[in-house]
């Protein structure tokens, strides 16, 4: 008993929390329902009176009765429709509004339905307006199994004890009764099957919105450790590269200024002999940060390998571009590298060049200004001209 109350319960939460989904396509649907079957009432009411017989009698009572239905039909769905609207328009989300407004729906067609056979048993005993209205709010909405049942549990209890008001030949009386549980259990049935369909295919749809979700992860891993270093988190050479020569190439249209920063650090290989290479590790990645919080948005830098950074300014002078690689130099030198309760003190040389060229042309420079920046001592800024 525990097991299939458990059970019970889970697929009780399980359904609810796809009906949230559902609600949202019953409201689009009820918005459709407004003119369709407003259509089909405007020509039962247009048909009915322009046929009604006259005089008194049954034949002209039913005319009266279902022009009347069809009537009030029109008006309860088509403002039902109008509701629907507004809420599907502004995205309203009010879950006790939206239920209300389904379940709203489907009673009252299920209730019309039930009206109409009612009212059909003064000329006929069949039960084609009931059979219509199980079977059509089964399609059209998507109801959980046990709210389906509360349904058409509900239209068999209406309609048995309301069709006796116009069927009361006991033989048709039963007749049309028992007709009446098949036309309910056709309904539900349906409507079960439909909605079953429905949390398959979005359960299917999860899956492959999850599956896609993971290979874009991926997809944005492999770019991102295709174009960045691993150890710092910047962009590596071979992405520098790139993203230099398109720059380079716009700021020839724009008759711009780019220039270019080799950085090294300086006695980077003591550091690793006399501390270790995570120390070392750390050296870089803290240098990398400095870096990044030093230079401009509109700059791109890289870390070339090793020791070595390097940085594009875009749109600068020559006089921005000393007083950047400057600024580097003095963060870099009075930051305080910590390590295992050591402080480590680190300088860096910066070779300028302009670009030039091309980013081997460029570097090439830079890399010359670098080593007179080394050779006279190093914690210090050079600059090349081509």
């Amino acid at each position: 008993m525990v097991f299939i109350k458990s059970n019970i319960l889970k697929i009780l939460k399980s359904d609810k929390d796809f009906f949230r989904e559902a609600s949202i396509v019953n409201i689009h649907r009820i918005c459709l329902i407004g003119w369709m079957m407003g259509s089909i009432n405007i020509v039962h009411i247009v048909l009915f009176l322009l046929y009604m017989p006259k005089g008194p009698g049954i034949i002209v009572l039913w005319y009266k009765l279902v022009i009347l239905i069809h009537t009030v039909m029109l008006v309860v769905n088509g403002s039902l429709s109008l509701l629907a609207y507004k809420i599907d328009k502004n995205r309203v989300h009010h879950q006790m509004l939206i239920n209300f407004v389904q379940f709203t729906s489907i009673s009252v067609n299920l209730l019309f339905g039930i009206l109409l056979c009612v009212s059909d048993q003064l000329v006929t005993t069949n039960i084609n307006p009931l059979l219509v209205a199980c079977i059509g709010v089964s399609v059209v909405f998507l109801i959980p199994p046990l709210y389906g049942l509360l349904f058409y549990l509900a239209v068999l209890l209406i309609f048995y004890n309301m069709v006796p008001l116009t069927q009361n030949i006991p033989h048709l009386l039963d007749h049309v009764r028992i007709n009446s549980v098949t036309a309910a259990g056709i309904g539900f049935f349906i409507s079960w099957i439909m909605w079953k369909n429905y949390k398959f295919r979005i359960k299917q749809e999860n899956i492959i919105k999850k599956q896609q979700n993971i290979l874009q992860e991926k997809n944005e891993y492999l770019q991102f450790i295709a174009t960045h270093d691993m150890l710092t988190g910047l962009f590596n050479r071979q992405h520098f590269i790139e993203l230099f020569e398109k720059e380079l190439q716009y700021s020839r249209q724009k008759n711009d200024e780019v220039w270019v920063l080799l950085l090294d650090i300086d006695f980077f290989k003591s550091i690793n002999d006399n501390y270790g290479h995570p120390v070392g590790d750390y050296i870089l990645c803290e240098a990398a940060k400095i870096l990044s919080n030093t230079i401009r948005e509109s700059d791109i830098l890289a870390r070339l390998g090793g020791e070595e950074f390097i940085i594009l300014l875009p749109n600068t002078s020559i006089i921005e571009a000393k007083q950047i690689a400057e600024n580097i130099r003095h963060m870099i030198e009075t930051h305080l590298f910590q390590s295992a309760g050591q402080i480590i003190n680190i300088t860096v040389s910066i070779g300028i060049s302009k670009g030039s060229g091309s980013f081997q042309n460029s570097y090439h420079l830079a890399d010359t200004a670098l080593y007179y920046a080394k050779r006279d001592g190093r914690n210090n800024v050079k600059l090349v001209e081509a």
